[in-house]
């Protein structure tokens, strides 16, 4: 009788305030989830594995590193199939530096730029507002399909909507299916798929979450730096407005200078 007392008591006493009620609607697991996308803080690091349509070469794996206390301060690199990098890019406002490097005919080149003006829109924000507009878009769904795994690496909450026929699409962003695949132990959202319209354009989308972690301390200022590799093609260019117009004319003025010889 005491046994049992006690694990009535860890059930219906204790367990509820912790967080972890014993059933779940679709619409809470969803909104647990966008409560810890939300809640971040200190410098994350994650690495996803992307795969769209007409994506060549297969999935694209991205490495992304983010100060949740100041978004502007992050690095994102993306890395073919075969483990060599695509493209990066970088920007922190404590060293005023930003950089992006882009690959063409085999050689990485690097623009780095300092004394940066007013930081521009974060990569990972962006990323995660999308991410969460979709969230939301599937919480707002009537017809919601829980599933819920329990794994070798714990209970697992799979939420699906199911596809319907394209209308015509919404100005900004809309859903014809989805399915995420989210964590019992922190609700943080495994898999993602989704079909739909993103600015009237179709689209389909496939994510799977490989690592995550935080870095604890203060994140040195070389978290954030692209680092170049020995035979990397490193440009000095001026601050502008945005990373395209430093991009285009620090490559401009390279290749004046080039044929100017």
């Amino acid at each position: 009788l005491a046994t049992a007392a006690v694990i009535a008591l860890l059930v219906y006493g204790v367990l509820p305030r912790f967080g972890a009620p014993t059933t779940l609607s679709a619409s809470q697991v969803l909104e647990r989830s966008l409560q810890t996308i939300s809640s971040g803080q200190g410098v994350e690091m994650l690495e996803y594995e992307v795969a769209m349509d007409g994506m060549a070469g297969g999935p694209v794996v991205i490495r992304q590193v983010i100060d949740r206390d100041n978004p502007h301060r992050y690095k994102v690199a993306s890395y073919h199939p075969d483990g060599t990098i695509a493209s990066a890019v970088s920007q922190d406002p404590t060293t005023q530096r930003r950089s992006q490097l882009f690959r063409v005919d085999g050689t990485n080149y690097i623009v780095r730029v300092g004394a940066i003006h007013t930081p521009v829109l974060s990569i990972p924000q962006m990323a995660q507002a999308m991410v969460e507009t979709s969230i939301g878009i599937m919480q707002a769904k009537s017809d919601q399909q829980l599933t819920v795994e329990d794994g070798p690496t714990g209970r697992r909450y799979i939420v699906e909507i199911p596809p319907v026929t394209p209308n015509t699409p919404t100005a900004t962003l809309d859903l014809y299916s989805a399915r995420a695949v989210i964590s019992g132990s922190d609700f943080r959202i495994q898999e993602f798929e989704a079909t739909g319209a993103l600015l009237r354009q179709p689209f389909s989308v496939s994510v799977k979450l490989r690592t995550h972690d935080y870095i604890g301390g203060e994140a040195a200022a070389a978290t954030f730096e692209i680092e170049p590799g020995p035979d990397d093609v490193v440009l000095e260019g001026q601050a502008a407005e945005d990373p395209i117009t430093e991009l285009m004319t620090t490559v401009l003025r390279e290749l004046g200078r080039v044929r100017g010889k």
